[in-house]
């Protein structure tokens, strides 16, 4: 069996290496003294019977002395000083002198080395960590080509425990480190796995897949490395290679992170509810996996399911996580259930400190029009000496918006710097309630006194636009918005606004134009998807192609009862109907202004799927704003 050392039998290794070699130089010096006496020794002994102990040498030296001394007593008193020897050393029989050495053992140097490493490790040090992993590797590498058993060899786990301190530091020089361990230890699986994951980890995927590629050589048929293939090519983006290789691990080897990573790999793809089912295996086999969990919460709520997303959301409130996130995500579940109570007791759970979290709130409460709670919440935040100048902004707008008070949100304006960003959206914030209280010329002259003070902007030129359009100047706005756009050719606002003053102008070629355009600049941009998209489904055109559109438009801003309808009726058009009523009814619930074009839609749909009832009631309810009268008249006057 391979002898595997202790850190003390190194140590101590290293201790006795060295005091022999301050041994041997030492000895090395003895020997050459003794040597420029020997002559004068040996020719004495001569003279005298050999002695076997060094006592008997000295009485015969002692004699030899007496016997001169009887012929000259001069010559005793001369020859006696030159016979007078120190004591030899004592030296075993069988210890050679050894020459001088200058340099360690091979065993020293491991020993050396793997010290210098612990204390390396120990200081923080990485370069000498690696100086010395290579001495160990290089030491390993000889032992091997020479097929000798290396006692002194690090054994793979010391090799792993210093692997995963550089890991956890994050520090790119793991990779130098495990390229000496995996030299050191070619055949340990763990070591290849440290070694590919360390390149992964600073997006170097393709020496990751190489390392994981020659692991699973050296193993074949380890679940452990393919697994880890799997989540490589997932972080390299290539889902559905990632799948496959996932799908090809029996269900007895997959980890409950493994499960994890296929979910992600799923959803990517779209395929949420797939996704779901390895979640919940995940959470089975790791209940407390607090990403599993989040991934969990997102894609019930995705697919509404969103008392399945709350309890999810609930058990991470139990563990050290984003704790503001998550009650920010509880509310929103709560006031999309039209539980606003609920949503207080979530809110309430907060840190009364975090000014972040009070705004995210107030937010959510004024999205789902619980205007008087966001109010209340932003007044809170208000008393606080550095509350932001967002705070009053937004108490500015709530406040118009639920009182329609134009003095009282002015007056909280009043409290917002005049300098600096805040002061431009002081301006912008004012031009627009006045705009929405119809005093336009007060908010030309707002926006005029903003682009003095501030130079002109996207922002400034996109109200003037809009306030010229809400003053029916058409012309006006259609020039400021070519201006504005020749100006700032990359502002996807003013093209949008450009685009629809075309199509009000019934120039519609024109106006598709500009809008696709927008979106080769912008794919995200919510307001020219939705455009395009009801816009081939209005003209019964590229139906497909309409419904990816709107369907991304409603991911990217959900809750919008426009977008809603714009979908619904693109599956009407497709023949969707059971889809075009979920959509349509989800519209007209979100609608709090009645529009005249959705509810005819939901009055078409509602008369395909027979609804003949709900349809005439629909329609009825249209006719009043509806800009063709005569044909939704013919309409109810048809229904059965």
């Amino acid at each position: 069996m391979k002898h595997t050392p202790s850190l003390a039998t190194l140590a101590l290794a290293l201790v006795l290496c060295l005091m022999q070699t301050a041994l041997l130089t030492a000895c090395g010096g003895c020997s050459a003294r003794h040597d420029d006496k020997a002559a004068a020794t040996d020719s004495e002994a001569s003279k005298a019977p050999k002695a076997q102990n060094a006592g008997s040498a000295a009485r015969t030296t002692a004699s030899a002395g007496t016997e001169a001394s009887g012929n000259s007593g001069q010559a005793t008193q001369q020859a006696a000083p030159s016979r007078v020897r120190e004591p030899l050393p004592i030296i075993a029989a069988d210890m050679a002198v050894l020459p001088r050495q200058t340099e360690l053992s091979q065993d020293a140097r491991v020993s050396a080395a793997y010290l210098t490493l612990m204390q390396a490790i120990s200081q923080g040090d990485e370069d000498a960590a690696i100086a010395a992993a290579g001495i160990l590797a290089e030491a390993a590498g000889a032992a091997g080509a020479a097929g000798a058993q290396d006692d002194l060899a690090m054994p793979a786990s010391h090799w792993i425990d210093a692997a995963l301190w550089f890991t956890e530091r994050k520090s790119v020089k793991a990779i130098d480190f495990l390229r000496a361990a995996w030299t050191a230890q070619p055949m340990d699986a763990h070591i290849g796995m440290l070694y590919a994951e360390a390149f992964a980890e600073h997006n170097f995927m393709a020496e990751a897949m190489r390392i994981n590629t020659e692991n699973m050589g050296r193993h074949p048929g380890r679940s452990d490395i393919v697994m880890q293939r799997g989540i490589l090519l997932l972080k390299d983006k290539k889902a559905k290679e990632a799948i496959a290789v996932f799908e090809s691990i029996p269900q007895k080897d997959r980890t409950g992170f493994v499960e994890y990573s296929h979910a992600r790999a799923l959803m990517s793809l779209g395929q949420d509810d797939k996704a779901l089912a390895h979640i919940e295996r995940a959470l089975k086999l790791l209940p407390d996996f607090e990403d599993a969990l989040s991934l969990q919460a997102f894609l019930s709520e995705r697919t509404g399911d969103l008392e399945t997303a709350r309890t999810a959301y609930e058990k991470l409130l139990k563990v050290p996580y984003a704790a503001r996130d998550v009650l920010l995500r509880l509310i929103n579940i709560s006031l999309r259930q039209d539980q606003p109570t609920k949503a207080l007791e979530y809110y309430q759970k907060g840190k009364a400190d975090d000014m972040a979290y009070h705004i995210l709130a107030a937010s959510l409460f004024a999205e789902f029009r619980h205007y008087l709670q966001a109010e209340r919440i932003l007044k809170h935040v208000a008393r606080f000496k550095d509350a932001p100048a967002e705070v009053f902004l937004f108490l500015a707008d709530l406040t118009y918006e639920q009182r329609r008070d134009l003095p009282a949100a002015l007056e909280w304006l009043k409290k917002v710097s005049d300098a600096g960003d805040a002061g431009q959206k002081k301006l912008l914030l004012q031009a627009q309630l006045e705009a929405r209280a119809k005093q336009y010329e007060a908010a030309l002259a707002t926006l005029a006194e903003a682009e003095k003070r501030f130079k002109s902007s996207p922002d400034i030129i996109t109200l003037q636009i809009r306030v010229l359009a809400s003053m029916d100047k058409n012309e006006e706005a259609l020039a400021a918005a070519q201006k504005g756009l020749k100006a700032w050719p990359s502002s996807t606002d003013i093209a949008f606004q450009l685009g629809s003053l075309l199509a009000e102008a019934g120039r519609n070629e024109e106006a598709m134009a500009v809008m696709e355009d927008i979106l080769t600049k912008d794919a995200a941009n919510y307001l020219a998807l939705n455009y395009v998209g009801y816009s081939l489904a209005d003209a019964n055109k590229d139906i497909d192609r309409a419904i990816t559109l709107l369907t991304r438009a409603n991911a990217l801003a959900p809750n919008q009862f426009f977008i809603l309808d714009s979908l619904a009726w693109a599956h009407y058009r497709a023949g969707n109907l059971d889809l075009a009523w979920k959509y349509i009814m989800e519209a007209v619930r979100l609608d709090s202004s009645n529009d005249a074009e959705i509810w005819e839609h939901y009055g078409d749909i509602a008369e395909a799927l027979g609804k003949h009832r709900e349809a005439r009631e629909a329609w009825q309810k249209a006719l009043p704003q509806s800009k063709n009268k005569e044909a939704l008249q013919r309409k109810i006057d048809d229904t059965k």
